[in-house]
């Protein structure tokens, strides 16, 4: 079309481009009437090329898009060219999509206005269909994020009311036969020791389960304290250094951008303890012009990016997937890098509004 314009400008090749473009053609006058039209505009509108003629631009574009026709005849006068989108109306009624460009000309050695129009009625239902598309997954990712969320406050309730329960009951019984055993006529106090041992592991385990699966006292109005409150409980029951920065902060998120971004941290320290056998992690929390920022940098193993993304398409990594979505879900960015030794840096920003 570039190709078009150019020759259209310098007056060159007219009549061959005019009457064999697979573009629609019309030219106007001042008053936007219809001055001459080429075959393609006829095949396109419905109308015959007399017919077209005794037109204007009015009667042939959308009503709710006059003013798009008024700003097509200012624009090629005053500034020599435009472009835009709009609808025209066929002789049977039917609308279709249009790209219009224009362009100022010297016709019969008059100035007029030209426009260069394009069907895209098929490229819009297109456009449309891809949206509705996204609309509905973004809606499939909503269910599984709150799905995920009501499993793991289910899981969280049962492991503590259960298993937690029993493995504290267990831990009692050993610690009262212990109290009454005699060393020198029950030798196996040492093994029951051990199973002690192992009960209260296993106690600080489960513990370690909620954290993760559960938020601790989450306060939408805190983020900073949630996250810092989270962090210590976590340093608490692993050999892990967790350094937490912020910077700035001072504009207040709503409930459901707070929430993602604690869930987030939450996804990203269960995947630093099951995979990375990092031993310092970086959490850096700040706000920016219109965004907050965070970012978990940790100094683990390491993971190939092609081979995430793989198993991410696989559902193999559906806590990254998670993360993931609840940035996007917010209009959010959601990054991770990461090489073998290198350890992985995790970055989502979410604006304010």
């Amino acid at each position: 079309m570039d190709k078009k314009k150019s020759q259209l400008r310098d007056g060159a090749h007219f009549g061959e481009l005019f009457y064999s473009s697979r573009d629609a053609m019309n030219i106007y006058d001042e008053n936007g009437h219809i001055v001459n039209s080429n075959p393609r505009a006829s095949d396109m509108l419905g109308y015959s090329h007399d017919e077209l003629v005794r037109l204007s631009g009015p009667d042939i574009i959308h009503p709710k898009y006059h003013a798009i026709f008024e700003q097509f005849l200012h624009d090629v006068s005053n500034k020599g060219e435009f472009c835009a989108e709009a609808i025209d109306v066929r002789k049977d009624g039917s609308a279709l999509n249009i790209e219009v460009w224009g362009t100022r000309i010297l016709y019969d050695g008059k100035p007029r206005s030209l426009s260069v129009v394009r069907d895209i009625t098929k490229m819009k239902a297109l456009e449309n269909q891809l949206a509705e598309e996204l609309k509905e997954k973004q809606r499939l990712i909503e269910k599984l994020i709150q799905s995920h969320d009501l499993n793991a406050r289910q899981i969280s309730r049962e492991l503590h009311d259960t298993i937690g329960q029993t493995l504290t009951s267990i831990k009692m019984d050993v610690e009262n036969i212990l109290a009454k055993l005699d060393l020198a006529e029950f030798p196996l106090e040492k093994n029951l020791i051990s199973i002690g041992n192992k009960t209260v592991k296993a106690i600080r385990d489960l513990k370690d389960i909620n954290v993760l699966l559960h938020p601790l006292e989450f306060d939408d109005l805190d983020l900073i304290g949630s996250i810092r409150d989270f962090l210590s409980a976590i340093q608490k029951s692993h050999k892990i250094q967790v350094q937490f920065f912020t910077r700035g902060m001072t504009h207040q998120l709503d409930h459901e951008k707070t929430f993602a971004l604690y869930r987030i941290v939450q996804e990203a320290f269960t995947n630093i303890l099951k995979h990375a056998h990092a031993t310092r992690v970086f959490v850096h929390l700040y706000e920016k012009k219109d965004y907050v920022a965070l970012t978990i940098e940790d100094d683990g193993v390491g993971f190939e990016i092609k081979k995430l993304e793989a198993d991410t398409l696989r559902d193999k990594r559906l806590g990254i997937h998670i993360m993931r979505n609840r940035a996007i879900e917010h209009s959010g960015y959601f990054s991770i890098d990461s090489s073998k030794g290198n350890g992985t840096v995790v970055v989502v920003e979410i604006p304010f509004v």
